[in-house]
């Protein structure tokens, strides 16, 4: 692995330089080398080997894509071409690792649960874009491969101290692009982008206004949009506990440090909630005692709706717009992650009878490439303000009906129950999954839930012998081997009682 991790900054910093001087599709061929290399990778190597390089295309390729708009002439379509090869590299890897657990006779209740959540979003797509095949292929295509990416992180042969280690070290070069974007504004690469595709991207909008207007942008670094960097943030912190690396304390202490102010510049509310929920229900995991660790499963959705009913109070009881003067302020404690939620109850009970058999698939979030197709953009734009209320229980209910919303939640609790089997050593695991699921931020299109499934991997993890030696950071802050620090009984996918 340590050419590969030679190869890509290298040639990261290859394309930066390359691009300038390229122009329309001979542009975008340029970017996707990356995305193409990770999809080679996928092809060619071990899971275990190719994950690593998989995130490092995963971080950069949304800014590979919009490195394209800095060519004269910017071809829209010249974008997708990146994402393809991309997505690509994904489908490859999930499919993989499905095949490696079907070829082995592995597939278990965990397994067939998300397959069948997944068969329920596909489904729907069909259903509701039954009058536009073309349109439902690319829904699918869109949506299935980040998903199937599941199998990939539970397989034998990855290593969750790789996968961790590549997510911390990204986190840090994330971070550094988002603090440049805080202090200095949008780059070039931002600007070219968000001038080109501001009606029509949230995302780019925001950027553009902050640019004309002069105002407090929120950094969205390398990725799609700022709550995708918060998220990954959270990842790449999360990432850092769990891991021997840096093996210096000061050093250790330092990136923290950093992925904590980061997070901070970041603004972004819900996954600032989502790492205080882990931090706080890793506390109480550690300090229960077994007979007290199953009945934590019971509370969970209780608890995820009194937060979502808490959050509609809170909004109209306490929320002012007015209340803060500093513009810096007023993003930051402006409760607006509240505003988009205080209906999501309401929401759910009113949308419960149309979907109670198919839901409509995750479409809303193509509507520009559906409006290529359509040759309609306002039509489109109006479609997708189907309002889910940032309610990942809504989002489902929509997205897969009354099934895949009880599928999802199956293949949850059934994740979480191996993560409570591991033991209170490795507590942090079910916290993050606990965390993740109270904050909201565990099921949608792509990004939203990508960490989240890796979560889920790992709580699945079988053990191997190659597994056996794997070095991973206790909670008492002693490095130790896996099988030293666990004994066999907690180790996951041996055989233990109560367990699948």
């Amino acid at each position: 692995m340590n050419n590969y991790r030679l190869f890509l900054p290298t040639l990261f910093a290859s394309l930066i330089l390359t691009g300038f001087v390229a122009s329309g599709w001979g542009g975008a061929i340029v970017v996707s080398v990356l995305p193409l290399v990770a999809l080679w990778v996928a092809l060619t190597r071990p899971i275990g080997s190719a994950l690593p390089v998989y995130l490092v295309m995963f971080v950069f390729v949304e800014t590979l894509k919009r490195m394209i708009f800095l060519f004269d002439p910017a071809d829209s379509f010249a974008q997708y071409l990146p994402l393809a090869f991309g997505h690509g590299a994904t489908l490859v890897l999930g499919l993989r690792g499905l095949a490696e657990r079907i070829a082995g006779g592995e597939l278990d209740r965990i397994d067939k649960a998300f397959l069948f959540y997944l068969f329920t979003y596909i489904a729907g797509v069909l259903v509701h874009e039954f009058n536009r095949p073309a349109f439902a292929v690319i829904v699918i295509l869109y949506f299935l491969p980040p998903q199937l990416l599941f199998f990939a992180y539970r397989s034998a042969g990855t290593s969750a101290q790789q996968v961790v280690k590549m997510i911390t070290g990204l986190g840090v070069v994330a971070g550094a692009y988002g603090a440049y974007q805080f202090f200095y504004g949008p780059s070039p690469i931002d600007l070219a982008w968000a001038e080109y595709s501001h009606s029509f991207s949230i995302q780019a909008g925001n950027v553009w206004r902050a640019h004309i207007a002069n105002e407090i942008m929120r950094p969205y670094s390398f990725f799609a949009d700022h709550f995708s960097y918060g998220y990954f943030l959270v990842a790449a912190i999360i990432s850092l506990m769990i891991t021997d690396w840096p093996k210096q304390i000061w050093l250790r202490s330092l990136v923290g440090l950093f992925l904590l102010f980061s997070l901070a510049l970041a603004m972004t509310r819900t996954p600032w909630i989502s790492l205080l929920l882990s931090f706080s229900i890793y506390l109480i995991l550690r300090w229960t005692k077994g007979s007290l660790r199953g009945r934590v499963v019971m509370l969970v959705i209780p608890v995820y709706m009194a937060l979502t009913l808490l959050s509609g109070w809170t909004y109209d009881n306490f929320f002012s717009a007015e209340a803060y003067d500093n513009p810096l302020e007023n993003k930051v404690f402006s409760l607006g992650s509240l505003s988009a939620r205080k209906d999501a109850a309401k929401i759910f009970i009113k949308s419960l009878p149309e979907h109670l058999v198919f839901g409509e698939g995750p479409t809303s979030g193509l509507y520009v490439l559906s409006a290529k197709i359509s040759g309609s953009l306002e039509q489109e734009i109006e479609n997708a303000q189907t309002d889910d209320g940032h309610n990942f229980l809504v989002h489902l209910l929509f997205a897969g009906g009354v099934p895949g919303l009880g599928a999802f939640l199956v293949f949850y609790f059934l994740c979480l129950k191996k993560a409570l089997l591991l033991g209170q050593d490795r507590s942090w695991l079910p916290a993050v999954l606990i965390g993740l699921f109270l904050a909201g931020v565990t099921a949608g299109p792509t990004f939203f839930n990508a960490f989240f499934l890796a979560w889920c991997g790992f709580a699945c993890h079988p053990f191997t012998e190659g597994a056996a030696s794997e070095r991973i950071r206790g909670i008492d802050g002693r490095d130790s081997t896996l099988h030293r620090q666990f004994p066999s009984h907690s180790i996951p996918g041996a055989p233990m009682e109560g367990a699948e």
